[in-house]
């Protein structure tokens, strides 16, 4: 005989299966486009020697949702410079993510993103760069609605970025890390 648990949680996951098929698969499905401008990065690990004051941030995002399933491929950057003087240095990362929204009233949805990704840390001179593998994750939140032809959604999102950065030349391997807050806008295909 099940124990009194067993029965309690019966209700509570066929709730949660009807909210999930409740989504309009058709209406959220399909491929798009985003692009977002942000802050500076807010550096942690060995990246603390380095400032991004006055630096903006970008990303570009081509994606596949399926209900509230996403799957990203993207590219993004910022500038940095050592608080120590010297060139200023730019950061890109390329990477995949799997993204996961939830919605919440009325074309409004909360969500959160993880993957991997590489990212390469270098100056335009001579100085010495960087590259590495890593993960990115985040969350925010995007508001979507329907136009005559396309849908639209805005996102504002908090994203970290971090890769144990190794010197193409030698030197010491950094832990790198870097917050971003970005503001977007997202086109389906």
């Amino acid at each position: 005989m099940a124990d009194a648990s067993h029965w309690r949680m019966k209700p509570v996951v066929a709730l949660v299966a009807a909210a999930l098929l409740s989504v309009p698969a058709a209406a959220d499905a399909g491929g798009y486009v985003a692009l977002g401008v942000g802050s500076a990065a807010d550096t942690g690990g060995d990246l603390r020697g380095f400032s991004s004051d006055g630096h903006m941030s970008g990303r570009l995002m081509l994606g596949q949702r399926i209900s509230i399933v996403s799957f990203e491929a993207g590219l993004a950057g910022y500038g940095l410079e050592p608080r120590s003087g010297g060139r200023d240095y730019n950061a890109q990362s390329l990477g995949a993510a799997l993204k996961l929204n939830l919605p919440l009233v009325a074309g409004l949805e909360g969500y959160g993103r993880a993957g991997v990704e590489r990212t390469w840390l270098g100056t335009s001179g001579d100085q010495m760069a960087y590259s590495g593998n890593g993960y990115v994750v985040g969350g925010g939140l995007e508001y979507g609605f329907e136009l005559p032809l396309t849908r639209l959604s805005v996102w504002f999102d908090w994203t970290r970025h971090g890769a144990d950065l190794v010197p193409d030349g030698r030197g010491q391997t950094l832990d790198a890390q870097a917050d971003l807050w970005t503001l977007g806008l997202s086109v389906a295909l």
